[in-house]
């Protein structure tokens, strides 16, 4: 639970710092190759929450992480961050 409660952490603490979004950039997106990978991410700091995540996985761990969580890690995220992410 300890990855999961600092995600809702994370998100909490972006939606504070983004208080009424007047006055932002509200959209961007990337993307970043890496070695045998690209990775791409789209963001929308619009207050609607809502998350797709798409990526396979080598390994069934990242340390003691397992990738099935990865997913609804980011879920975690943008649900409490009131963001629409794309990754």
């Amino acid at each position: 639970h300890t990855a999961e409660d600092v995600c809702l952490c994370l998100g909490k603490a972006i939606d504070q710092a983004l208080g009424d979004r007047r006055g932002i950039v509200r959209t961007a997106h990337a993307y970043v190759p890496m070695d045998e990978t690209l990775g791409f991410v789209a963001l929308d700091l619009s207050g609607r929450p809502y998350c797709v995540f798409h990526a396979d996985f080598a390994t069934p761990r990242v340390g003691q992480l397992s990738t099935d969580l990865i997913e609804h890690l980011f879920e975690s995220i943008a649900i409490q961050a009131r963001m629409n992410l794309h990754a």
